[in-house]
C-alpha cells in the first residue's frame, strides 16, 4: 500500500508534515510506502502526477493538506481512493488564481 501526502500551495515535498508522516508510517506501519511528490506545478499537471502514482497501486491514499486537500478531494472523486483531509482550503480558487491570472498588454 502506498500514501501519498499532498502538500499545499506554499509547502512542497519536504515539509514538516509530510516528514512527520513518512517518519511515523517508517517506525509504526514500514508496509506502507508513503510518497511525497513536489506538486508545485499548475493545477492540471498536479493531477497528472497523482493520477501516475496512483496507476501504479492500485491500494492507494491520499493525504491532502490546505489546498492539497483540494487535490485530495479530486483524487476520491476521480480515482476512487480514500482520502484524509488535514485543514483543507475551503476557497482553493483564491489560492489557485496565480495560476489563471493573464498578463498585463
Amino acid at each position: 500500500m502506498q500514501l501519498i501526502y499532498i502538500h499545499g500551495l506554499e509547502a512542497d515535498h519536504t515539509s514538516v508534515k509530510g516528514q512527520w508522516l513518512a517518519d511515523w508510517c517508517a517506525l509504526h506501519r514500514p508496509q506502507i510506502q508513503v510518497r511525497r511528490p513536489n506538486l508545485n506545478l499548475p493545477p492540471e499537471q498536479v493531477l497528472a502526477v497523482l493520477q501516475q502514482l496512483i496507476a501504479v497501486d492500485p491500494d492507494s491514499h491520499v493525504v491532502g493538506s490546505s489546498l492539497g486537500g483540494f487535490y485530495a478531494t479530486q483524487c476520491v472523486a476521480r480515482f476512487g481512493v480514500r482520502a484524509v483531509l488535514v485543514n483543507p482550503s475551503v476557497r482553493p480558487f483564491v489560492s489557485m488564481q496565480r495560476f489563471f491570472q493573464q498578463g498585463s498588454d
